[in-house]
Order: C-alpha cells, then sequence, then structure tokens
C-alpha cells in the first residue's frame, strides 16, 4: 500500500441529509466528472496526432503480447499501413473506434474525491458550507478499497498541460487513466486530494471503508450538532469539532 503512513482520508459535507446518509446508512454519494466544478478535470483531449512510427511500434508489441510470431506480426502490419508509410483508414478506424469506446466508458466512471487533510480551512469554506457542515473521516487499511493502490491514489497537481497519446487507448499501464483522473492544476495542489475510481450507472454506493471519525464545523447549529451526534452515538463513531485557534489562521480538532 503506497503511502502507508496516511492513515485516514477525509471528505467534506454541507448537506446534513448526505452526512447522516453516510453515517446511518452506510451509502456515500460518488459524482461523475461532469459534475467537477474545474473544467479540466476529467476532460483532457487527446493528442489526435495519429503518427506512423509510433503506430507501427504499438502494433509490434501488441502482436508479440498476442503471441504472434515475426512473420504473422508483418504480415498484419499491412493492414496498417499504405504503401507510402501512412496510416491506412483501417488503421484510422481502429483508433477512432477505440476512442469512442473510451469516451463510452468514461460516461460510467464515478470519481470519488477525499483529502489527506482534515484542518483545512478554504475546504471547509468551500466543501461544508462555510464551516457550518461535517468532515467524515474513512480509514485507510490494506484490506480497504482505500488501500487498493490500483483504484485509489493521490492527484498529481502540477502547471504540466497533460497530453495523453492516442496510443494510450490500447495500453494498460494505467498511464492514461492517470492522465485523465489523477491529474489537475497546480492551484489545486492544497486540497491534498485522492481519488477512488468508480465504475457503474449507481451514483450510490457502500462507504470505501469503516468510519473513523466525524468531525463538526466550527459554525454548525444546534441542530446539526444534535442531529450528527446522535447518529454518531448510534454507530459508536467517535465525534471530533473543529474551533478556531486563537491569534492563528488555523483550526483545532478536538474529541468531543
Amino acid at each position: 500500500m503506497q503511502k502507508p503512513e496516511i492513515t485516514e482520508l477525509f471528505r467534506y459535507y454541507g448537506n446534513t441529509i448526505w452526512t447522516l446518509e453516510v453515517i446511518l446508512i452506510g451509502q456515500i454519494y460518488i459524482p461523475h466528472p461532469s459534475q467537477f466544478n474545474d473544467p479540466f478535470d476529467g476532460s483532457i483531449p487527446f493528442d489526435s496526432n495519429y503518427n506512423p512510427a509510433e503506430f507501427r511500434e504499438w502494433a509490434v508489441k501488441y502482436g508479440e503480447r498476442e503471441g504472434h510470431d515475426a512473420k504473422t506480426i508483418e504480415a498484419n502490419l499491412h493492414r496498417y499501413f499504405n504503401g507510402d508509410g501512412s496510416l491506412s483508414d483501417f488503421a484510422i478506424s481502429k483508433i477512432d473506434s477505440a476512442s469512442r469506446e473510451l469516451d463510452e466508458s468514461n460516461k460510467k466512471m464515478r470519481v470519488l474525491c477525499l483529502s489527506e487533510k482534515c484542518d483545512s480551512i478554504l475546504m471547509w469554506s468551500h466543501y461544508a458550507n462555510k464551516h457550518q457542515g461535517v468532515c467524515i473521516g474513512f480509514a485507510r487499511e490494506a484490506s480497504s478499497d482505500l488501500g487498493d493502490d490500483a483504484a485509489c491514489s493521490p492527484v498529481v497537481c502540477d502547471d504540466t498541460y497533460p497530453k495523453p497519446r492516442f496510443l494510450e487507448i490500447f495500453s494498460d499501464d494505467g498511464r492514461l487513466t492517470h492522465n485523465l483522473f489523477y491529474r489537475k492544476a497546480k492551484g489545486w495542489d492544497y486540497e491534498k486530494e485522492w481519488r477512488l475510481l468508480y465504475e457503474g450507472s449507481d451514483p450510490k454506493t457502500a462507504l470505501p471503508s469503516k468510519i473513523s471519525r466525524v468531525i463538526l464545523g466550527c459554525r454548525c447549529d444546534d441542530t446539526t450538532k444534535a442531529l450528527v451526534q446522535a447518529a454518531c452515538v448510534a454507530k459508536s463513531i467517535p465525534l471530533f469539532a473543529a474551533t478556531q485557534t486563537p491569534g492563528q489562521f488555523s483550526l483545532k480538532i478536538n474529541h468531543v
């Protein structure tokens, strides 16, 4: 499990109903990337420059992976290239078909966004209804979905705009998925975000792991406090509360 020192991942909530649904029912809403507030997120276009040399390299590797001998691979290459070495209509149709299949597959992807941090002033402001909501912690264990490196990984934030190549459509090394769903602009780095990918049309699913704790925002009203506290007592979940640190731009997280 990568980064074993990260033992909890957090999700902020500004909606009390959704919070209680997570705590009491054990069900969580997973959004589609089209619902993200960043228009670049999950919608990186392909570099559609069909480079014949790259395609030939892929075709050879694909043939080898399929167990074809050199003679068979060479024979198949004639289907992909014209006499002048350019890509044939057959090759281009294969690429276009794969691209459409990928688009359809991505429409089924849902992404659970989590954070390493539970004391981020900005995230409490943006995602927890101006500190009036809650933050729910999930235990990150090797046996849980959050400990599955193939599905759950930290987001890379930098200023280098990813340019996924068309050949990555045919690759199974994870590069394409990483470029599409685990890359964001540098400005998002403060979130210390992790993502867990799901595939399916149902926007609600079981929790990715057990709830480790629930944290009340420093502006929670009495009704929210009472409802969340009762839910935590019913499920034996530790309850914490965020408070402003006197004289500092920081939050303290204390057990209630």
